[in-house]
């Protein structure tokens, strides 16, 4: 939205009070993204909050991961004005540098069903989409769309991803960083898409996109695809935020958790949630030089 309406909008949230103290400090990132942090006087303390002019906004919420509401990223409390404007100044300083934290808060929308029909409308450049895999579990077909119908995802040659068929060992070994048509990202013409809104843009639609081109025509993921370690999923957190993540992985925890609690098996449930976290957030030294690795290929690619 532009700045007019990314002020009015805040203002919706945190509107102006004779009875309260409200300042609003409106500010541009790295990537011309527009956020605001309010500070606001809350009895004896002052709090802060962080809010972004987020895409696709007013699409329908289906989740939200990391953030403080529906409508606020994050919220902090401090003793005096002075500490609550000089974390404002820092975190400004910071945005304008590129330096966003160590934290990927996204909301999940769903998207008009007539979006495959047409996909300019509703979709922009440099999107992180997803839709359902068909299975039992939470868990998503993910990629980048590109623009003209266009996707980057993980995906066999031969075939649309499919949940069973990947549990079971099937097409893996073809998957791999590929372009094609939205009609083939989803299984059947109907399926509903959603998008991953990152409320910190951390690259522009035009760099997500030539991430994702760069990676394709490295044959990213070619023979290394891991349903849990290297997927669709790392592939397109990998073009929109510079990290490879599940965004279903905290929902997969749950699940698991949830399941074997209910059955009894606590001891399994907590071993494998465990698991879970060793694979869906990756040793930082291993995640590292696998993702060196695979730069140097990008590199190869472009040079």
């Amino acid at each position: 939205m532009d700045a007019e309406s990314f002020i009015n909008y805040v203002d919706s949230v945190f509107p102006t009070s004779d009875d309260v103290f409200i300042k609003r400090f409106f500010k541009a990132s790295i990537t011309d993204q527009q956020f605001c942090f309010v500070v606001m006087s809350v009895k004896k303390f002052f709090e802060t909050y962080l809010i972004a002019d987020e895409r696709h906004r007013y699409a329908p919420l289906v989740r939200s991961q990391d953030c403080y509401n529906d409508y606020v990223l994050e919220r902090k409390r401090f003793n005096t004005i002075e500490e609550a404007r000089d974390y404002v100044y820092l975190r400004i300083e910071e945005f304008k540098k590129g330096n966003f934290g160590s934290s990927y808060p996204f909301r999940v929308r769903q998207l008009p069903e007539k979006c495959l029909e047409k996909p300019d409308r509703y979709l922009n450049p440099g999107d992180h989409i997803q839709r359902n895999l068909q299975t039992g579990i939470p868990a998503s077909h993910e990629g980048i769309y590109l623009g003209n119908g266009e996707v980057a995802h993980v995906n066999p040659e031969n075939d649309t991803a499919d949940g069973v068929v990947l549990l079971l060992g099937g097409g893996k070994n073809e998957a791999l960083a590929r372009i094609d048509r939205i009609e083939r990202f989803v299984r059947y013409p109907e399926q509903p898409v959603r998008v991953v809104v990152h409320c910190i843009e951390r690259h522009t639609p035009e760099e997500t996109c030539e991430i994702a081109r760069r990676l394709v025509d490295a044959r990213h993921g070619e023979k290394a695809y891991h349903i849990l370690r290297q997927n669709c999923q790392h592939f397109a957190s990998r073009c929109a935020i510079d990290d490879e993540i599940m965004s279903d992985g905290q929902q997969l925890i749950d699940k698991v958790a949830k399941t074997a609690s209910a059955i009894g098996i606590v001891a399994i449930g907590a071993t494998f949630v465990y698991q879970m976290m060793k694979v869906v957030w990756p040793d930082e030294e291993k995640e590292e030089e696998s993702r060196n690795k695979s730069n140097n290929r990008v590199g190869n690619a472009t040079s």
